[in-house]
């Protein structure tokens, strides 16, 4: 049955993909048990405006799986970019 998993911290998501090199911002942290055995992620990921947006995604994923278990990972990477008359944009990546 569905629903969200018991094991997983949610802060403890959110630090480990603050720690990978390169990520400023976490948000729309979403994560859900399919069954007993599979859970699934869905994040958003903003980089510095440096970063390598696929050494991110190929970080961010595989410490998702190997640290937490995920069966599915779903990551968004966005690029953080300057700000426009006081607001942030950012600049979203899509391949």
């Amino acid at each position: 049955m569905e629903g969200t998993p018991q094991n997983i911290n949610l802060l403890s998501v959110r630090k480990s993909l603050l720690s990978v090199h390169g990520v400023v911002t976490v948000y729309g942290l979403h994560t859900w048990s399919l069954n007993m055995n599979k859970s699934l992620v869905s994040v958003h990921v903003v980089t510095e405006e440096a970063a390598d947006s696929h050494i991110v995604l190929t970080r961010a994923t595989n410490l998702l799986r190997s640290k937490f278990g995920f069966s599915s990972v779903t990551i968004q990477v966005e690029h953080s970019s300057s700000t426009v008359n006081g607001v942030r944009t950012m600049t979203v990546e899509s391949d």
